[in-house]
């Protein structure tokens, strides 16, 4: 389905993806090791399953953004996509954030000092909020009118193509989802994490069931916050820190042990061997789908 777009829906949406820059490569967005075969298939690349709809944002973004630029620049005007600096944090370093339970859910100005909390999202960079500020009354005037006209007579294919072919495959996908935690590679690299974490004198949580430990602390921390100044004061911050050092300790063994990422690559590759079995299951009905989309 494609859409008209209007001036605020075009704004929004490229701020939203403000990361991202036109390109009609989709590799260029994320590569990885062992890529999705639905994915391939799909024409987009060498992305992760759950990185499909992601990247299928992206480029309906970078579409956007490249058909706004044509046109502005037909009226004799700029334009650069909106810019939002990139974290080069990784959210799940157990180094400095644990499991992220305790160090993410206040801000790193509410518990002050000495702990761990979350940055504040980075503002987003226009600058054509700066070339639209330098130009005079008359060329301002036509700029505005030029973003709404080229804003009306944009098109770009809706985010979320995915669903069509997830609609068409829904039980087969939804099998497969199911057989991926189930599969005795899966089981088994799960069951060699919990080996290792009991074995080093701690109780095995599953990743589902983590944030559990701490909620009763989180809670209590909580009560001490103070409306007005959005602060800790001393009780919640010593609540807090002695939560923290929970996490940060249980994170340690099981960064030690592997860490949920040797699970997940146990499950990748499952994941991709079902992915092959599926489309060679399915060759006369993803030829009829493909058809049908071209």
């Amino acid at each position: 389905m494609r859409h008209r777009l209007t001036p605020l829906v075009v704004v929004a949406l490229l701020t939203a993806c403000s990361t991202v820059q036109p390109s009609s490569d989709h590799t260029a967005n994320v590569t990885v090791e062992n890529p999705s075969p639905i994915a391939q298939f799909l024409g987009l690349g060498s992305v992760a399953f759950d990185e499909i709809d992601r990247v299928l944002l992206e480029d309906w973004a970078a579409g956007t953004a490249a058909q706004l630029r044509t046109c502005l620049g037909e009226q004799g005007f700029d334009f650069d996509p909106p810019t939002r600096p990139t974290d080069d944090e990784a959210a799940d370093d157990s180094g400095r954030y644990g499991f992220g339970y305790t160090t993410r859910r206040f801000t790193t100005e509410a518990v002050g000092p000495g702990l761990v909390g979350y940055d504040t999202a980075p503002a987003v960079a226009d600058p054509n909020g700066a070339y639209r500020a330098g130009l005079g009354p008359e060329d301002g005037a036509r700029y505005d009118e030029a973003v709404s006209m080229c804003s009306a007579t944009i098109t770009a294919a809706e985010p979320g193509a995915l669903g069509e072919f997830v609609t068409t495959f829904a039980v087969e996908l939804e099998r497969l989802d199911a057989a991926v935690y189930t599969d005795a590679r899966s089981v088994a690299a799960e069951t060699e994490l919990e080996a290792c974490v009991v074995a080093a004198g701690y109780t095995y949580t599953e990743r589902a069931e983590l944030a559990s430990l701490w909620a009763e602390d989180l809670a209590a921390v909580e009560q001490h916050l103070s409306a007005q100044t959005g602060v800790l004061d001393d009780t919640g911050r010593a609540l807090l820190s002695q939560a923290q050092a929970e996490e940060f300790e249980l994170a340690a063994v099981y960064d030690t042990c592997g860490g949920f990422a040797s699970v997940d690559a146990a499950r990748l590759d499952v994941r991709n061997d079902l992915e092959t079995r599926f489309l060679t299951d399915n060759t006369e009905r993803l030829t009829a789908f493909e058809g049908a989309a071209g």
